[in-house]
């Protein structure tokens, strides 16, 4: 028994040279990716600058907190002597 013939594709060469459709399709879809590859490549270094952006303010916040960390150290260190020389006057 034979078995049925299957109707053969056409090359993606016979494609775009018989059929203008899909030609343009394809000239279409083209396009479409390569402003998608160009809008990818703009978030990424959008994404890299906002990434700077905020690892050089997390670390002023970082500097400036351990600034006033240290400054209440020394306020806190400075009322505890005046306690102690109160209380030894007392």
């Amino acid at each position: 028994m034979l078995k049925p013939k299957l109707p053969r594709m056409p090359s993606p060469l016979q494609c775009h040279l018989y059929h203008p459709v899909a030609s343009a399709a394809a000239t279409a879809t083209d396009s479409t990716l390569s402003a998608l590859m160009s809008e990818a490549s703009s978030l990424s270094s959008a994404t890299s600058a906002i990434s700077k952006s905020l690892s050089k303010s997390i670390s002023q916040a970082s500097s400036s907190s351990a600034a006033s960390l240290s400054s209440a150290s020394k306020v806190a260190t400075s009322a505890q002597a005046q306690l102690t020389s109160m209380s030894a006057e007392i």
